[in-house]
């Protein structure tokens, strides 16, 4: 591409990426507020709960009964991935305690990754609705309320989110939550259509507070698992972008999400230059799976989004050779024949 089609190409993207956040300025998106608790007609939701284990056997029993609580559940997928606690036993008394708890493991009892083990639970689902919760966290009562209103009133709607609510269960997370969300969903209702582009610029909602329709999964695919984090975020930006995902309630949250020391990912306070590698690589996977599916227009705000991320940890950039330099001319290559002196002109370097 010559600096003409650059040019044109960006100035496209300036002009839609303007025009959406004039529109969320001023509100003048018509997002459908929920309707009351009116359903026209009988309707039954039965939910497979999904939930991936590891190194959660302090906790995982509180999950499952939370999930067991909710009216709607017909069953709860338990799949370990290769805990060194006692996770295994937990989640074999679990299964022999309750008929709806399901249990599963990957061959060999292996450790596979939260996207590797979410996708075995997917593909043992039965029911037709889906919702994830992690062995760690535990639903609230009436968790599934508003999605089954939505989904009653609305035949279309493959999905809905609501919040999730943070909570510190040590001295050090208490202290870490200071300096975050407490609780996390977008910031507005924003209509399905825009959801994508809301998410890549804004906080996106979290898988803890989402239930989903099974069939979404032909549509934006399985988990990610060569992304050994954020694999969940790559996911609901896929299906942001090709299904039909809509607000529940943007105040009252669903789900508690515990912040502790032993978190997957949560937890782990890794180097600046190792978390800004897996956010570079969250943007460049989101970037390969669009060329088959994005146009261009919407491409551009991902490049802009990894740009952010690496104007934001120039220390972290610079360091090891110029390595953060290298990842986002490689994430710019992705969409376009991005010419160096671009990325120069921007990072400095040669």
């Amino acid at each position: 591409m010559g600096r003409n089609g650059w040019k044109r190409a960006r100035d496209n993207f300036s002009i839609e990426h303007e025009k959406y956040n004039l529109l969320l300025l001023l509100g003048e998106f018509d997002v459908e507020q929920p309707k009351p608790d009116v359903v026209n007609a009988p309707f039954e939701m039965r939910v497979s709960v999904v939930i991936p284990v590891y190194n959660a056997g302090a906790f995982v029993r509180e999950a499952v009964e939370s999930a067991l609580q909710q009216p709607e559940t017909q069953e709860v997928v338990l799949v370990e991935d290769g805990s060194l606690d006692n996770s295994l036993e937990v989640c074999e008394a679990l299964a022999n305690e309750y008929e709806k708890v399901k249990f599963y493991r990957h061959p060999g009892g292996e450790n596979r990754g939260a996207g590797a083990t979410r996708n075995l639970g997917i593909e043992k689902s039965q029911y037709e609705y889906i919702a994830f919760l992690d062995a760690d966290d535990y639903f609230l009562p009436n968790r599934f309320r508003i999605a089954k209103r939505m989904f009653a009133n609305d035949p279309t709607l493959e999905g809905v989110y609501d919040p999730i609510q943070r909570m510190g269960i040590s001295e050090a997370s208490h202290q870490r939550l200071q300096n975050e969300f407490e609780l996390q969903t977008t910031l507005r209702r924003v209509p399905p259509q825009v959801l994508f582009e809301h998410i890549i610029i804004n906080r996106p909602f979290l898988l803890q507070g989402l239930i989903v329709k099974n069939n979404v999964f032909e549509k934006a695919g399985l988990f990610n698992m060569n992304l050994r984090r954020h694999q969940d975020v790559e996911w609901i930006r896929r299906l942001a972008a090709t299904c039909r995902i809509a607000a529940g309630s943007i105040d009252t949250p669903v789900t508690i999400l515990r912040i502790h020391d032993n978190n997957r990912v949560s937890g782990v306070v890794a180097p600046s230059r190792e978390r800004l590698e897996h956010r570079l690589l969250l943007h460049e996977a989101t970037l390969r799976w669009r060329k088959t599916l994005l146009p261009p227009s919407r491409s551009w705000l991902i490049v802009w989004r990894a740009v952010w991320v690496i104007s934001r940890n120039p220390a972290s950039w610079k360091s090891e050779g110029e390595k953060g330099l290298l990842m986002i001319r490689n994430i710019a290559q992705l969409v376009y024949r991005v010419p160096s002196f671009l990325v120069v002109d921007i990072f400095g370097g040669t």
